[in-house]
């Protein structure tokens, strides 16, 4: 492997770390800023207001938070072995941003403080990392 193959997973890999910081710190700002029932104003109509989900987006799949999980791994480790035949910088860098979503997925459901958090997935990370190791 040579050097410019090695820069192309680190890519990767440091794109979807941002997205998981930034992914973490808006949700981090919504909670603090918004668990007061307050809408803050953006934009004509676009205001923000806090509301929890325990399925995906626009509250389907509700209850079937383990199973988005699995689905979210699997994704993962497809796009993450998918990155030894990415051929352009822009493919490595936009599976850093689908990888880097679908990680702060994983954390969303991992995390003992969001009540939706499933102990199932905090299983399927030990397992998937000890695959990995």
């Amino acid at each position: 492997m040579t050097q410019g193959q090695r820069r192309i997973p680190s890519l990767s890999l440091l794109v979807a770390a941002v997205v998981v910081g930034l992914d973490q710190l808006s949700k981090h700002w919504a909670v603090s800023q918004l668990n007061d029932g307050h809408a803050v104003h953006v934009l004509w109509t676009l205001q923000f207001n806090l509301a929890f989900n325990s399925g995906m987006a626009f509250g389907r799949g509700q209850g079937l938070g383990p199973i988005i999980g699995v689905v979210a791994v699997i994704v993962v480790v497809f796009l993450l072995l998918s990155l030894r035949q990415a051929s352009s910088k822009s493919s490595v860098v936009a599976i850093g941003l689908i990888v880097g979503g679908a990680m702060g997925n994983i954390v969303d459901h991992t995390d003992s403080r969001n009540p939706y958090h499933d102990k199932l997935m905090r299983r399927m990370l030990r397992l998937l990392h000890s695959l990995l190791e």
